[in-house]
């Protein structure tokens, strides 16, 4: 993570450097040799084992590892505990939404592998979001439009997982959202297709070659979800070269693997300008906004925020609380929603103009693409 941070860095001060018209900007935030132990970090990182004692007041916890190489906190590691800094919970009593528009409850829906709860179910005036955990540690999600139970399926990779949530909710799945084509979120379109009759639309990003896709969408494209809830889309290449984030009802942004909580997807495709200008565009929608993400990489994410920000005490914070809060995945809670607002409280990414983070990149030089 360490190196891809980096990049992502250096592209953001080379947009600074352009719209400031001050080419010697372009020189900041690229270090010349990351310090010995970021190396450490991003090598645990790439195995999939993050090293909680080389970040400062943070103590390590029982993992459990699974097949896919992520750690994840042991279930019977997970606090009990529902109040957290974080969760939607404190959002209504801080006032940064409206709880006459949400309603919260929690429901149990089947997985093909484990029985998983879900913790967050928000309902507002125009639809319903229910996620739903799949794989080892991937998301998908309902979009239910209130009024007709008309619902859309996001990057549904298990479809025996998205079909019973669906039933649970009595709700008819209409529509496909595929922020991209990686198996792990476009690998179940076909089946679902194939089973599920009343789908007639399969969303992708253009070039993105989504399994099934009916209608490519770009930037600024717009569609409805039964007859009140708007969508637009976000188009983010950089994790694959037609990666899109749909953004529904104003409220809700679906990030895929462009934004984590606390972290960014992987350059695969792209370039780290392409993923500045990406975070760009979701961190302008306002900060109030719910941000659904494609993976629960929140704990290791929130290692990694520290250690750029070992003084950021709301950094810290949230790390405690998403190890507290653990994985749906392995009978934890889970960490989403977050918010835009948070995300640039606390996401290293998001806040690469922050003078703590320019200093944890360390002596610089210009560096060609």
């Amino acid at each position: 993570m360490y190196p891809q941070f980096c990049q992502f860095a250096k592209a953001a001060a080379q947009r600074v450097a352009v719209a400031t018209g001050n080419p010697a900007l372009s020189k900041a935030r690229v270090p010349i040799e990351p310090p010995t132990s970021a190396l450490v970090m991003s090598a645990g990182y790439a195995a999939g084992n993050v090293t909680p004692p080389m970040i400062p007041n943070v103590t390590a916890n029982v993992l459990t590892r699974s097949p896919k190489g992520v750690n994840a906190p042991d279930a019977t590691e997970v606090a009990k505990d529902t109040t957290t800094p974080f969760g939607l919970s404190i959002l209504v009593e801080q006032g940064s939404c409206d709880p006459e528009r949400y309603k919260v409850s929690g429901n149990s829906v089947g997985n093909s592998n484990t029985i998983n709860t879900i913790n967050t179910i928000i309902t507002m005036s125009n639809c319903t979001i229910i996620p739903v955990p799949a794989l080892q540690d991937n998301y998908m999600y309902l979009i239910i439009d209130n009024e007709t139970q008309q619902a859309a399926a996001i990057d549904p990779v298990d479809v025996d997982a998205i079909q019973a949530a669906a039933l649970t909710a009595n709700a008819t799945i209409t529509t496909i959202l595929t922020t991209h084509n990686h198996w792990d979120h476009s690998g179940g379109n076909l089946k679902l297709i194939r089973s599920t009759p009343t789908i007639d639309r399969v969303y992708g990003g253009v070039g993105d070659d989504v399994p099934g896709c009916t209608h490519e969408v770009t930037d600024g494209s717009t569609f409805s979800i039964g007859t009140k809830t708007n969508v637009s889309v976000l188009f983010t290449p950089c994790h694959t070269q037609g990666h899109v984030c749909y953004y529904v009802d104003n409220a809700h942004v679906f990030t895929g693997d462009t934004l984590f909580v606390s972290g960014a997807g992987n350059f695969n495709t792209g370039t780290p300008k392409q993923m500045t200008e990406a975070f760009d565009k979701i961190l302008k929608l306002p900060d109030s906004t719910n941000v659904w993400v494609g993976h629960e990489y929140t704990a290791k994410n929130c290692a990694f925020a520290c250690y750029c920000e070992p003084n950021n005490k709301e950094m810290k914070e949230r790390l405690e609380w998403a190890k507290s809060r653990g994985s749906i995945h392995v009978g934890g809670r889970g960490t989403i929603p977050t918010t835009i607002g948070k995300e640039k409280a606390c996401n290293p990414f998001a806040r690469i103009d922050v003078l703590s983070v320019m200093e944890f990149c360390g002596p610089c030089v210009n560096v060609d693409d």
